[in-house]
C-alpha cells in the first residue's frame, strides 16, 4: 500500500498539475478556443459513467462483490446505475437533435470514415439479430446515434480542447484521492500475479472501477492533453497522467502511456500550426503499421494458455467461434460474450471485451466489418497525411499500442472509453484542397486556407453563427 511519503508526493503532483490545467484553460480562454466544437466534444465525456464514476468514488459508495470464479471486483450501486443510464439518454438525445440540425444545412462535409464504423456497428446489430438476440437496448442505440452524428461533426483543435479538459479533470480528481479515498483507489499487489503490480509495489485505480480502466482512459487522453493545451502545460500534465499510469499495474496501459509520451515529446504533433513532416509522418505510420500488424498476428499464434493472464484462453474461445463460417463472415454481434459468460466459459470481469481490439471487431463483425473498420482507420490516415499526419498519428499510438491485449475503442455499445471513438474521427479538420489554374490536379492548402478551416471548424457547432 501507500504509504505517507508516497501520498504526500502523489498530492503535490496533483497540485501543480492542477495549476498546470489552470494556467492552460486560461490560455485557451484568452486565445477564444473554447468553441461550441469544444463543447461538443466535453458533452461526450461529461455524460459518460466516468462523471458517475467520480461521485461516487467521493461519496465512498463503490460496493465490493466476489464472482463464482472468486474475483474480487468494485461494482456501482443501483442509484449509479441509473445515473449512467439518465446521462447516456440525454446523450443519445442531443446526438439526434445535433445530427438532424447539422444535416439541414448543405455545406456540411460528410466523415467518410464515421460512415464505415456507423457500418461496422450495424453489422454488429445485423448479426445479434441472426444470433437470436435483440440488439436494440439503450446503451447500443446511443452508441450508434453518437456514430451518426459524427458522420457531419464539426473537427480539429476544438475537439482536443473539449476532451483534453475532461480528460485532465478525471486524472486530477484521481490523484487527489491519495488525500482522501485510499480505501478505493489504493490496493495491494496480488501474489497470484506478481507482476501484475505498479511501479511503487501497489495498484491503483483512481477514481475508475479497476486499474485496467483507469490506465486505458488516461493513455487515450494523452495526446489530447498534449495537443489542446501545448506549451510548458502540456508536457507537464503528459508527464503527470504518464505517472498515475505506471501506479496502475496495468502493463498494456503503462507501455501505451511510455510509449505515446515518447511519441509525442518526440514527434510535437501540432494541430493549431499544423507542419509538412513527411519523413516523420512516414516513419510513425510504418510504425503503426507494425503495430497493427502483430496485433492481428498474436491472438491467432498464441497457444501457452498461461500467457497474457487469461487472454489466450479467451482468444481460443474466440478462435473456436470464428470457425463457424456464418460467424466468420458476419460475426456474433454484440452479445457474443455475453453468451460465452452465461455458459460459465469466462469470469464476469471478461464480459467486455476480447482483450484485443482486432479479434474483437472480427468476433462481432467478422471480415466483413473488420474489413470496414481497418478501412475507417487508413482512410483517417491517408487524409490527414499531407498536413495532420503526426496528429492523427500520435492520436492513435496509444489505441493501437494497447489494441494487442485489449479493446480501447468500442464498437457498438457505450462504456467508459466511448468519447475515444468520436474524439479520433475529429481530431483534425478537413483540409479543403485548391485545384490548380487549368488541371484537375489537387494542391496542398495554403496555410491561410488551412487557419480558415481550422476557425471554421473550432466555432461551428450546429452551424448557426460563427460566435465560439
Amino acid at each position: 500500500m501507500a504509504d505517507a511519503s508516497t501520498s504526500t508526493m502523489f498530492l503535490a503532483m496533483s497540485f501543480v498539475a492542477l495549476l498546470a490545467f489552470i494556467s492552460g484553460l486560461r490560455k485557451i480562454m484568452r486565445r477564444g478556443e473554447w468553441s461550441r466544437t469544444a463543447t461538443m466534444a466535453a458533452t461526450t465525456l461529461i455524460l459518460n459513467v466516468t462523471t458517475v464514476a467520480i461521485v461516487i468514488t467521493y461519496l465512498g459508495k463503490w460496493q465490493k462483490v466476489t464472482d463464482s470464479f472468486l474475483t474480487t471486483f468494485w461494482v456501482m450501486p443501483g442509484l449509479g446505475h441509473q445515473a449512467w443510464r439518465g446521462l447516456s439518454l440525454v446523450l443519445g438525445v442531443l446526438a439526434v437533435v445535433f445530427f438532424v440540425a447539422r444535416v439541414r444545412r448543405r455545406d456540411v462535409p460528410v466523415n467518410i470514415p464515421a460512415v464505415l464504423l456507423v457500418l461496422v456497428a450495424l453489422i454488429s446489430f445485423g448479426s445479434s439479430l441472426l444470433h437470436g438476440d435483440n440488439p436494440f437496448r439503450p446503451v447500443s442505440m446511443v452508441y450508434l446515434v453518437v456514430l451518426i452524428a459524427c458522420t457531419v461533426a464539426p473537427r480539429g483543435l476544438g475537439v482536443h480542447v473539449g476532451v483534453a479538459t475532461c480528460c485532465t479533470i478525471v486524472a486530477i480528481a484521481s490523484g487527489f484521492t491519495f488525500l482522501s479515498h485510499q480505501d478505493f483507489s489504493v490496493f495491494p499487489c496480488t501474489s497470484d500475479a506478481p507482476d501484475k503490480c505498479g511501479v511503487l509495489d501497489f495498484n491503483f485505480q483512481g477514481v475508475l472501477e479497476n486499474e485496467n480502466a483507469l490506465a486505458m482512459f488516461l493513455a487515450l487522453a494523452m495526446p489530447f492533453v498534449y495537443i489542446a493545451f501545448g506549451s510548458w502545460e502540456g508536457i507537464t500534465l503528459s508527464a503527470y497522467i504518464v505517472a498515475l499510469t505506471l501506479i496502475t499495474g496495468s502493463r498494456s496501459g503503462s507501455v501505451a502511456a511510455v510509449v505515446t509520451f515518447v511519441a509525442l515529446v518526440l514527434l510535437r504533433p501540432n494541430v493549431r500550426r499544423p507542419a509538412t513532416a513527411p519523413i516523420r509522418t512516414w516513419l510513425l505510420y510504418l510504425g503503426l503499421a507494425a503495430a497493427l500488424i502483430v496485433g492481428i498476428v498474436l491472438p491467432f499464434k498464441a497457444e501457452n494458455l498461461d500467457a497474457f493472464h487469461g487472454r489466450v484462453y479467451l482468444w481460443l474461445l474466440g478462435r473456436q467461434a470464428l470457425s463457424d463460417p456464418g460467424n466468420l463472415w458476419y460475426g456474433t454481434g454484440i452479445f457474443g460474450l455475453q453468451h460465452m459468460r452465461d455458459a460459465g466459459l469466462i469470469e464476469y470481469s471478461a464480459v467486455y471485451s476480447m482483450h484485443n481490439q482486432w479479434m474483437q471487431v472480427l468476433y462481432s463483425t467478422g471480415l466483413i466489418g473488420s474489413v470496414l473498420f481497418v478501412a475507417a482507420l487508413a482512410l483517417l490516415l491517408w487524409n490527414a497525411r499531407a498536413t495532420y499526419g503526426l496528429v492523427i498519428g500520435c492520436v492513435l499510438v496509444p489505441a493501437f499500442a494497447m489494441a494487442m491485449t485489449e479493446r480501447p475503442w468500442p464498437i457498438d455499445t457505450i462504456d467508459w472509453l466511448t468519447w475515444g471513438v468520436p474524439a479520433v474521427l475529429l481530431s483534425y479538420p478537413m483540409v479543403r484542397s485548391e485545384q490548380k489554374s487549368g488541371g484537375s490536379e489537387p494542391v496542398r492548402a495554403t496555410e491561410a486556407s488551412i487557419r480558415s478551416t481550422l476557425a471554421s471548424d473550432q466555432s461551428n457547432f450546429l452551424g448557426v453563427g460563427s460566435g465560439a
